[in-house]
């Protein structure tokens, strides 16, 4: 009983290294970062405009 509990921990394990690595390398998180970014600059700088335009 026990070997099934540790087999089902390290496939859990190896599965997600799997879908990590492949997250990384099709660049989703570099992807996501960037249009956050963006995002956030166009929201700060929109902020800015409201100020100095009163």
């Amino acid at each position: 009983m026990e070997y099934a509990v540790v087999t089902a921990g390290v496939v859990c394990v190896i599965v997600a290294l799997g879908a990590l690595w492949r997250i990384l390398s099709a660049g989703l998180v570099i992807d996501h970062a960037l249009m956050a970014a963006s995002h956030h600059l166009e929201g700060a700088l929109g902020w800015a405009f409201d100020i100095f335009s009163y």
